[in-house]
């Protein structure tokens, strides 16, 4: 869904001895996002993406990573570690306005957690990018991290063919 070539550059920091922080930025340029509006872009075209990722000064073994993409969207996800991997357990995404809200840094809750404040939600256009149920390499369906709720304020949505325009969804 993205490709293309950018610059980009990478900063790291020991912020104590075994605590790290680091960022990923890059303004995008160069690439083609092939995804729905809002997040979809053309080669030409800036969209500033920085990634950060930080210890947690507790509980132990977590850290913290987000991502912004231009003032369009913002990702935040706690992980934990689980043996030789760091899986998330909660994470929020925010898009349109809704990166804006004071609580739009933390994921505070359990699972993926969707807000978003924007003039047009077109559903289908991400229904269809939906991965089909296929099994993990266990032979077992793998969830992942699985969407706990959304919460969207949208002047123009229409999902599965129905037009929902000025309506306000709650998914919970």
């Amino acid at each position: 869904r993205v490709t293309g070539r950018i610059d980009w550059s990478i900063n790291v920091n020991v912020l104590a001895p075994g605590t790290l922080a680091w960022a990923f930025e890059s303004t995008m340029k160069g690439a083609v996002v092939d995804l729905p509006a809002p997040l979809g872009k053309g080669a030409g075209d800036e969209m500033p993406l920085r990634i950060e990722g930080r210890d947690e000064p507790g509980p132990p073994g977590t850290d913290l990573i987000t991502a912004s993409y231009g003032r369009v969207a913002q990702f935040v996800a706690q992980r934990k570690q689980d043996g030789a991997n760091a899986l998330i357990d909660r994470a929020l995404l925010s898009l349109g306005r809704a990166i804006e809200q004071p609580d739009a840094g933390r994921a505070e809750r359990p699972g993926l957690w969707i807000r978003g404040e924007l003039p047009v939600l077109r559903a289908d256009a991400w229904i269809a990018l939906l991965p089909r149920d296929t099994p993990s390499a266990t032979g077992r369906q793998d969830p992942g991290l699985v969407l706990a709720g959304a919460d969207f304020d949208v002047r123009e949505f229409d999902a599965l063919g129905v037009d929902f325009s000025k309506r306000g969804a709650l998914l919970d």
